[in-house]
């Protein structure tokens, strides 16, 4: 039993991760492509979606991790799907990955924030004294 419970977490683990990557994918193009092309308001739409990661995390570990891949994700596809350049993008990967580093770091830090402020509202609710 105990080797199942390990199996199904793993999976789980594992299916949580590869749908982050393909939310950030898709977000990255979506914003390249299509929605708010040439505008920064598709940060506010990748903020939102950090902040229900951060919301919906069952712990801070998972807030920072979930933020972090997402974040990396959605910066690099967006970067990615966007670029127009005369030079391979192969030989623009490491400067993409860096700035993608950055939004993973942003990214953390915002679900990480999502998961605290959720984290004290559930304490506060706690405490409070019931009405009669």
């Amino acid at each position: 039993m105990r080797a199942l419970r390990g199996v199904r977490r793993a999976l789980l683990t594992a299916a949580v991760i590869l749908g982050l990557v393909f939310v950030g994918v898709m977000l990255g193009l979506l914003a390249a492509r299509f929605l708010f092309v040439g505008s920064s308001l598709s940060l506010l739409v990748w903020a939102a979606v950090v902040v229900g990661v951060g919301v919906a995390a069952p712990s801070i570990r998972a807030a920072l991790g979930g933020g972090a891949i997402l974040g990396f994700t959605t910066v690099w596809s967006f970067i990615g799907f966007g670029y127009q350049g005369a030079r391979p993008i192969v030989e623009e990967a490491i400067p993409f990955t860096l700035i993608a580093v950055l939004g993973a770091i942003g990214a953390a830090v915002v679900a990480l924030l999502a998961c605290f402020i959720r984290t004290r509202v559930q304490e506060s609710r706690r405490r409070r004294p019931a009405r009669r």
